[in-house]
């Protein structure tokens, strides 16, 4: 089995689908979950106009019975309220006007237009809209909870907004608690008010602000992913979830790109006797899986070693563009007369890390329920966690004899 999910929809149309299967049957769904997550990633300073109309929620169609998953194929919908002011130009028989002619950098705009041979960039933007990453959320927060079935808890809080960097809280679920008392979703909210101000300025200026996000998982049984073939590897997939995210310009695991500056004797997690409570080792962790009393001197692989996860916790850090639609007018391109303009500026954010920090960890969640599934899934949850209970008990026995 696998997780498995598409979406449709547009940025102005009359809302957006979410098409899930490979669930298995029994699975307790709790809607205000989901619902939670969609209203974070609607939250933090600098968003635009777009959320003082939408509150969203989810709307189960189909797949789910007194609250439990029927194994069936699950449709959520999550209706676009904005869609009453577009109806004249979104409706999907009689729809028209509003064009898009200027290209704007940093879009799909363009390039869309010429793929699909469109001469109105409208069809383009209305979907590859960030607006569609709300059907992620949903998607992803139903992986979240499937994956506290198995004791797995995933996080996550923004770790730099611009030219500020904040540094790595001691503790990984105390730092994602603290970032909700943040406006910006950092472990540190008593610097909201400074870097308010910093955002305040870029906005004055007709710019846009990018950022990044240190994104967790934790209670990662060893074992999941494969080193057999390119495609199973637990750092591959993830990549692939997060490096889809159309912000997303750059991904670490563990140390990232630190590591290349590294001697290999001092990058490379060692066993160990002790546990090492130090707080810059990337939150290495007793592995409950080892045998007692053996640890790791440092977590700088960030959880995953040839491909697949070792017990200790993922650690995962992305980088987000600057948005792309800026105040500030930048050279645009006319699709009919190519010539060279000032780009169309639609309504836009100036800043949108912290829905990043949500879209980061729902889509973490997907790859890990994904792996889970694959490895311990069968028709029901039942038999699911049965797997995965004597998958536990076996790699205890495998330490005892």
């Amino acid at each position: 089995m696998s997780f498995q999910f598409e979406s449709a929809g547009e940025s102005h149309g009359k809302g957006l689908t979410v098409f899930i299967k490979g669930i298995p049957a029994g699975l307790t769904v709790n809607l205000d979950k989901i619902n939670k997550r969609l209203k974070e990633r609607m939250a933090g300073y600098g968003r635009g106009g777009r959320m003082a109309i939408e509150s969203d929620y989810v709307d189960i169609l189909s797949g789910l019975r007194g609250s439990k998953t029927l194994g069936s194929p699950l449709v959520f919908w999550i209706k676009n309220k904005d869609y009453e002011n577009w109806s004249d130009f979104m409706d999907p028989l009689l729809g028209r006007g509003k064009e898009v002619l200027s290209a704007r950098p940093g879009h799909a705009d363009l390039v869309g237009a010429l793929k699909y041979n469109f001469d109105d960039m409208r069809n383009v933007l209305e979907r590859a809209s960030a607006r569609e990453t709300a059907s992620r959320v949903t998607a992803g927060a139903l992986a979240e909870i499937l994956l506290e079935n198995f004791g797995v808890k995933v996080g996550s809080f923004v770790t730099g907004i611009g030219e500020n960097a904040f540094p790595l809280p001691e503790d990984l679920l105390a730092g994602y608690n603290r970032s909700r008392e943040s406006i910006f979703f950092t472990p540190y909210p008593e610097e909201d008010d400074r870097i308010k101000s910093f955002v305040d300025e870029v906005k004055l200026k007709g710019d846009t602000l990018g950022g990044s996000v240190l994104a967790f998982a934790l209670n990662v049984v060893p074992g999941i992913g494969s080193y057999t073939s390119y495609n199973e590897r637990l750092s591959a997939i993830i990549s692939f979830h997060i490096s889809s995210i159309p912000a997303t310009k750059a991904i670490e695991i563990g140390l990232g790109a630190e590591s290349s500056r590294m001697l290999g004797s001092n990058f490379h997690d060692e066993f160990d006797k002790e546990r090492n409570p130090s707080s810059n080792n990337l939150y290495a962790g007793l592995n409950e899986y080892l045998p007692k009393g053996i640890f790791r001197k440092s977590n700088f692989a960030g959880g995953i070693e040839g491909g697949m996860s070792n017990g200790e916790p993922i650690i995962i850090k992305s980088f987000m563009k600057p948005i792309p639609s800026t105040a500030k007018p930048l050279n645009g391109l006319n699709i009919r007369s190519m010539k060279i303009e000032e780009a169309s500026y639609q309504r836009s954010d100036v800043l949108a890390i912290a829905a990043y920090s949500v879209i980061v960890s729902m889509q973490l969640s997907i790859a890990l329920a994904d792996c889970y599934l694959k490895k311990f899934g069968s028709d029901n949850m039942n038999e699911t966690l049965d797997n995965f209970a004597r998958y536990r008990e076996y790699l205890l026995k495998r330490f005892l004899t």
